[in-house]
């Protein structure tokens, strides 16, 4: 039996120290590559399955290049056999990476195929569903254990349905898995076997040539601006004075103009802004009409 495990790298970024909005707050101390943990979830039911079942061999297969080869190495390291790259450069969208992966999915000729539920990155969830449509094969999602007997029996899944329910699904393979995060903790790699896999080859697959895309950006959000810090309260102060620090620690300030002078002047800065800020429409249009002068006072 030959498991095909999806394993995602993701660039992730575990904090904002940056102070510059270009960036996002991001520096490059904040930014790593790592293994999608679900797609480590994934890897643990299908090394549950080898544990359980003689003559398992279960390969990873990853997308793109490789940036995280040491958390891949690690995964190996697990229990897995070996490593499969697909040569692809290009920057895509979730519908080609899912073209992409279903074609050396066809080559490697896996009975179970497992994957995460979602990527930390960008947490679509539509990896795993395009797949199976793409190779005609049955699909469970959030998966959080599974039994398999023997080749060719089907595999029995333990998923969880939402609000603490858990549902038991019987499906025949080949199918395809998407594992959710749950009781099962990824094992731990021996020593030895990141020593003896630390040179382990990583086998290249050629990719199909694709430009079916299906999914395009239309709009990109910028970050919401940073929340304002709020000093906390002298600790040796007595309960009112810390209760107002903090009341008015919470108090929004607001930006304004004090207007002064004459009413006529008053009334003159007070037009500017309304024209200023578009309350009474253009101002090429209304100048003349708002100015000051043809106001009866």
């Amino acid at each position: 039996m030959r498991i095909i495990v999806c394993i995602k790298q993701i660039h992730h970024v575990f904090g904002r120290t940056g102070r510059d909005s270009i960036n996002n707050f991001v520096t490059d101390r904040d930014e790593v590559y790592c293994i999608n943990p679900f797609d480590g979830a994934a890897l643990e039911l299908a090394l549950g399955v080898k544990d359980s079942v003689e003559g398992v061999e279960v390969i990873l297969l990853t997308l793109g290049p490789v940036v995280a080869e040491s958390d891949l190495r690690r995964c190996c390291a697990m229990g897995a056999d070996r490593i499969c790259q697909i040569d692809n450069n290009d920057s895509v969208d979730g519908w080609t990476k899912s073209v992409l992966l279903a074609d050396a999915l066809q080559k490697l000729k896996g009975e179970l195929v497992f994957c995460g539920e979602k990527a930390m990155d960008s947490q679509s969830g539509q990896t795993g569903p395009f797949i199976a449509s793409h190779l005609g094969l049955p699909f469970v999602s959030r998966v959080t254990d599974i039994t398999v007997s023997g080749t060719g029996s089907p595999a029995i899944a333990e998923r969880n349905s939402g609000r603490g329910k858990r549902e038991i699904v019987e499906c025949g393979l080949p199918a395809v898995f998407a594992a959710a995060l749950g009781p099962k903790i990824p094992r731990y790699p021996c020593y030895e076997n990141k020593r003896r896999l630390g040179q382990l080859p990583i086998h290249k697959l050629s990719a199909k040539k694709t430009r079916d895309s299906r999914v395009k950006s239309t709009r990109i959000f910028s970050p919401r601006p940073r929340p304002k810090q709020v000093v906390p309260p002298d600790s040796s102060l007595p309960s009112h004075q810390r209760i107002e620090q903090l009341l008015r620690g919470s108090s929004v300030e607001k930006k304004g103009e004090m207007v002064t002078g004459s009413p006529e002047q008053q009334v003159e800065r007070i037009l500017s802004f309304l024209i200023e800020k578009d309350f009474l429409g253009s101002a090429e249009k209304d100048a003349e009409s708002l100015q000051p002068s043809s106001i009866n006072r």
